[in-house]
């Protein structure tokens, strides 16, 4: 019975992905149904909008990001339940507009009567961009980066960030360019009106090859790009670095990257880790310990999973509450393997698909 509910299931599936993709709306909506009918834009090329706020939504799914729209001959009505699936709502009609503008030509502009029900199957879809190689964007740039991603209806925003955050008591390390904690605030507004939350970041493990160029900071190195977790010197500026970042961001959400660390213990920090139960158990207490610092703050913490997932006895020790970010460099057919070691532990995740543009003329998807 369960195999035949399958075979039927797929041709209802297949028209509604066509279907939603003709649309131009973008992601495909969950659901459309084509009526009778044309809804003529004005010459202005102005819609006659109406929204109206609903007490209930068809699904329950992420039903707070959700929205109906309603082609008539008359106008257009976008219904949600909150301003944010209203907002979703207004995207969505401008993207079925200027999809129909392309297709009309210089013709007056016909839209097919039709009811979508979309609704996001994924509660967070966002962005990470790395500011920490390279020139750091400035203000305006990343405004714009906010204003396309809520386009295609993402709702979080994430600046990689390893030496770039200006620390009032170490101005040496940030460049000129920098953030800042008032910066930080500014796009937090800004985003906010397009629905969009700004998620705290701060690599505080590997990849701080930029801060260890600067002499005063070389004695807190294990090697080049790996903090030495066996020196106190470490832990007190990587508390005061970390609570001066996460303060500077409202979201509960930060990212405490901890990863590529395979050369943990490989140098200045060889005798301590050898000495404290090798590298997964100091890489263990190195992530509880900026939990410690974090959590007081009100943060639910992050970090990429790729050293954790390689060890369960990292796994074992970690705080049951701690976000896995599963990501991968290499393509293929399935990343259940990846993911599967944070599932048994009961572990929250997050995927993070990506693009490898470094060695190659054209990005690899």
């Amino acid at each position: 019975m369960k195999r035949l509910y399958i075979l039927i299931i797929f041709p209802i599936l297949l028209p509604f992905a066509t279907v939603a993709q003709s649309v131009g709306i973008i992601p495909s909506p969950q659901h459309v149904e084509f009526q009778s009918g044309f809804y003529l834009l004005p010459q202005d090329g102005t819609p006659v909008v109406r929204e109206r706020q609903i007490d209930t939504f068809p699904v329950d799914t992420n039903a707070d990001q959700g929205y109906v729209l309603e082609i008539h001959s008359d106008g257009i009505v976008i219904q949600a339940i909150s301003e944010t699936g209203l907002f979703y709502g207004r995207q969505s009609v401008k993207q079925l507009l200027r999809h129909f503008r392309q297709e009309a030509g210089p013709a007056q502009v016909r839209v097919p009567c039709m009811r979508v029900v979309d609704y996001p199957k994924l509660k967070y879809r966002g962005w990470m961009d790395d500011i920490s190689r390279g020139p750091i964007v400035n203000m305006d740039f990343l405004k714009r980066m906010i204003v396309t991603m809520s386009e295609y209806k993402m709702n979080f925003f994430n600046l990689y960030t390893e030496h770039v955050f200006k620390l009032p008591e170490y101005p040496d390390l940030a460049p000129t360019d920098g953030l800042t904690a008032s910066e930080i605030k500014e796009l937090e507004d800004f985003a906010a009106q397009y629905h969009i939350e700004f998620f705290g970041n701060q690599q505080c493990l590997a990849h701080a090859e930029k801060t260890f160029r600067i002499p005063f900071y070389q004695d807190m190195a294990d090697t080049k790009a790996n903090w030495n977790p066996g020196s106190e010197k470490t832990y007190d500026f990587l508390k005061y670095e970390l609570e001066t970042v996460a303060k500077a961001y409202t979201s509960s959400f930060f990212n405490i990257d901890c990863d590529e660390t395979e050369a943990l213990g490989t140098g200045k920090a060889r005798e301590y880790v050898d000495k404290n139960g090798g590298a997964a158990r100091v890489y263990a207490q190195h992530v509880q310990k900026m939990y410690d610092i974090l959590k007081p703050l009100g943060k639910r913490v992050m970090m990429w999973g790729d050293i954790a997932a390689k060890d369960s006895a990292i796994t074992a020790q970690l705080p049951e509450d701690m976000l896995m970010i599963v990501w991968s460099y290499a393509p293929s057919d399935s990343y259940v393997n990846m993911i599967e070691p944070f599932v048994k532990q009961g572990f929250e995740f997050m995927v993070a698909p990506g693009m490898s543009m470094w060695s190659t003329v054209f990005p690899s998807y």
